[in-house]
């Protein structure tokens, strides 16, 4: 089909697509409303203590925001998890806690956020407290109990170190008001030498108090130290996240199956499925109908079922469909016939079908000669089981007047010329002879076309008093082998379609290029019908009970080449 075929077909499904879309939707809603709530509650993390700088580093920045990865995977380990549900006694194990967890790290910031999913409303915000604590407690690299002692104790020294200094300036200062009002030469050298003293003094104290000032900074300022600047809270509202997003995804669902079902139906009505619709499509008469047969694993030869099992059922059907073949407009039997059996697509039991004609023919008393043409994919020595010996392509190379062959000088009766020995295989089925493939030529249809190929059929159908020849072909739709060869032989086309999968518009198009050459077609075969159809008829008259071939028949597919 087309792009626009397709546009059109689904224009007129568009309702059952619109439909699904919403069922599938309202289904996924529902369900995804249906479910216990929720509530989330998140509490956030900072690491490192560079905020508290005067001026932030940006390497102390990068760093805070590589280590929050850490302490995000840290947060999710067994001990975290296990710890918060000790500490909380909470009905529930490390596995289901941490599929309730999420973490995040706000970008460009060293912030990790733990967010918990819980069905408790009143747990919920404390769980999430509670692995931001169990946290910072077991994290190894967070500030020891002695860091943090070493931090008051400089913190208190500093205390006494600010009053000191201020005790210090405070008698500084009152001897400079006795300089300034001391006349006496000597005394005043005294008090300037005492302020000296007081100014060293603050000096120095100044300078202890420096010392514990860097020695903090230098404990607070770790890069990997943790604090809570962020507590959760206890949620207000159920967590709907999700549902609008379980809707949309339903719909999209519901709208591939029904684009689905719209091209299954579309196919299943477009196929040939009945002999009244294979002559309403085609306006061409229908041979007959052949059921399904044989295993899936079944090997070719065993698909042969008019030489396996010649008084079955389906056996019958090919006689009834030779018969059928053979029938003359004025309903008399001709025995001349040249038949070039093809397919629209591969797959569909063309070769398999041609084989059990062969047979069926020449178990019928019909001297008949069966050909393999598909020079692509030949299959007919593997069906008969025989070797793969004749070559058709280097038989046609050269023409019968080169061995002095021709129609006059034909004997039936004598021996046939070495030519016709080396390229004629005679089968194990009395009156079947076969030319098989041989080495695959590079342009098949050129041997096809060749003028030769019509003078050997005069010869051949002359040398081996023949009654039929049969042309197994490739698939009419794929290459134009099966129409070149018809048209330069002057056969008679019998087209092999499969039921419930042939499309008709396929059909119609391999019916379309034997008209245009001027090939007359004889008739449709169906093939692999489902045994349970009681409405098949065979040919023209002919019917065939619905039961199963024996032995090695099913109502399994194998009769597929």
């Amino acid at each position: 089909m087309e792009l626009n075929q397709y546009i059109r077909l689904f224009r007129q499904w568009a309702w059952l697509i619109v439909i699904a879309a919403l069922v599938g939707g309202g289904i996924a809603f529902y369900a995804r409303r249906s479910q216990a709530e929720n509530y989330k509650a998140s509490t956030s993390i900072l690491i490192g203590s560079y905020l508290q700088a005067s001026n932030p580093e940006s390497p102390d920045i990068s760093i805070g925001a590589d280590l929050a990865k850490t302490y995000a995977e840290i947060v999710m380990t067994r001990p975290i998890m296990q710890s918060t549900i000790d500490e909380l006694e909470l009905d529930t194990n490390v596995h289901n806690l941490k599929q309730a967890v999420e973490t995040e790290i706000l970008e460009d910031t060293s912030i990790l956020v733990i967010s918990v999913t819980y069905g408790d409303q009143e747990a919920v915000a404390e769980i999430a407290n509670e692995l931001a604590h169990q946290l910072t407690l077991q994290s190894p690299t967070n500030l020891t109990e002695e860091q943090e002692q070493q931090i008051s104790d400089a913190r208190d020294e500093i205390s006494q170190l600010n009053a000191e200094i201020e005790r210090v300036n405070q008698r500084q200062n009152a001897i400079f008001g006795l300089i300034e009002t001391e006349t006496d030469p000597t005394q005043v050298d005294l008090l300037e030498a005492q302020s000296n003293v007081f100014a060293l003094q603050s000096a120095q104290l100044r300078d202890t108090r420096a010392d514990l000032q860097v020695l903090i900074a230098t404990i607070q300022n770790r890069t990997n130290t943790l604090d809570i600047i962020e507590e959760a809270e206890r949620p207000e509202w159920a967590e709907q996240k999700g549902v609008i997003q379980t809707a949309i995804l339903g719909a999209v669902i519901g709208v591939i199956l029904a684009a689905g079902l719209v091209l299954f139906i579309n196919y299943q009505e477009s196929t040939i499925k009945s002999p009244e619709q294979a002559n309403k499509t085609l306006g061409l008469p229908v041979l007959g109908t052949i059921m399904r047969f044989g295993k899936s694993r079944d090997s070719y030869s065993q698909r042969l079922i008019a030489h396996q099992a010649p008084t079955s059922p389906i056996a019958e059907t090919y006689h009834a469909v030779q018969t059928n073949m053979l029938l003359s407009a004025n309903g008399r039997a001709t025995r001349q016939g040249i038949y070039v059996v093809t397919s629209p697509s591969p797959g569909e039991g063309k070769s398999i079908t041609a084989a059990n004609l062969a047979v069926s023919m020449a178990q019928s008393g019909l001297r008949t000669l069966l050909i393999d043409a598909d020079l692509r994919q030949p299959k007919v020595h593997e069906i008969l089981e025989i070797d793969n010996k004749g070559h058709l392509s280097k038989l046609l190379t050269t023409p019968p007047s080169h061995y002095d062959l021709s129609v006059e000088n034909a004997d039936p009766n004598a021996e046939l010329p070495p030519i016709l020995q080396e390229h004629v295989q005679e089968s194990t089925i009395a009156n079947l002879m076969i030319i098989t493939s041989g080495e695959l030529p590079e342009i098949p249809a050129e041997v096809l076309h060749s003028e030769e190929l019509s003078e050997w059929i005069k010869v051949l159908r002359a040398f081996l008093d023949l009654d039929v020849i049969l042309f197994d072909t490739p698939p009419s739709l794929v290459v134009a082998d099966s129409a070149i060869l018809a048209a330069n032989v002057h056969a008679q086309v019998v087209m092999v379609v499969e039921v419930g999968q042939t499309q008709r518009d396929n059909a119609r198009k391999a019916k379309d290029m034997f008209v245009h050459t001027g090939s007359p077609i004889t008739g449709v075969v169906l093939n692999k019908a489902k045994p349970r159809e009681q409405s098949f008829v065979y040919g023209y008259g002919y019917q065939s009970s619905t039961r199963a071939a024996p032995s090695n028949t099913s109502s399994s597919s194998s009769n597929n080449r």
